[in-house]
């Protein structure tokens, strides 16, 4: 992560993914040291649920199968949401949240806990927008790619351009999402 923070990069969503990385060290840490071994593993494996569909759809996004690339995006999207959106919130947040208080009395640990839970779940929010606005353009347009250089995501790479079929250049290899076709 320290080596991240002193090159540039062409995330549009840098700030965010810094903060997603240091809240997800802090969980996994406190996690581990506080005893909380069950609540961790749950967060991980409910991230990693959607991970599975995503960097399958960044390989084939650099060999150029944009069907198969397409298919995989749309499952990646309803895996995060679903995941993220249902599963984390309805599973990990309420029971840390509520539950634990039935059992345990406050303590700091439950402060710090919840409200490094409470951030990676606004992250999921942000992140959920931009998904669902990607699947809307995908619906409309019939391609993720094209819109992946909207207002929603303002950033272009230096020395990026259309060629001539209609993709960005440029370079970046470190998208959290896949790139459009070209993108590489």
């Amino acid at each position: 992560m320290y080596f991240i923070l002193c090159c540039p990069l062409s995330h549009q969503d840098f700030k965010e993914q810094i903060v997603h990385h240091a809240a997800t060290i802090f969980l996994i840490s406190f996690s581990y040291c506080a005893n909380y071994i069950r609540i961790g593993t749950l967060v991980m494996v409910i991230h990693d649920a959607s991970d599975c569909f995503l960097e399958p759809t960044k390989i084939f996004n650099y060999m150029k199968w944009k069907k198969t690339c397409d298919s995989l995006f749309m499952i990646f999207s309803a895996v995060f949401l679903i995941s993220r959106l249902v599963i984390y919130p309805y599973t990990v947040l309420y029971n840390t949240y509520y539950y634990s208080m039935e059992i345990f009395q406050p303590f700091f640990g439950y402060y710090f806990m919840n409200g490094l839970l409470i951030i990676l779940q606004l992250l999921h929010v942000f992140w959920s927008c931009l998904i669902i606005h990607m699947v809307y353009k995908f619906i409309l347009q019939g391609t993720v790619w094209i819109s992946f250089y909207s207002p929603v995501w303002p950033y272009h790479p230096p020395n990026a351009g259309l060629d001539g079929q209609g993709h960005i250049g440029g370079s970046c290899s470190t998208w959290c999402l896949p790139g459009p076709p070209g993108f590489s």
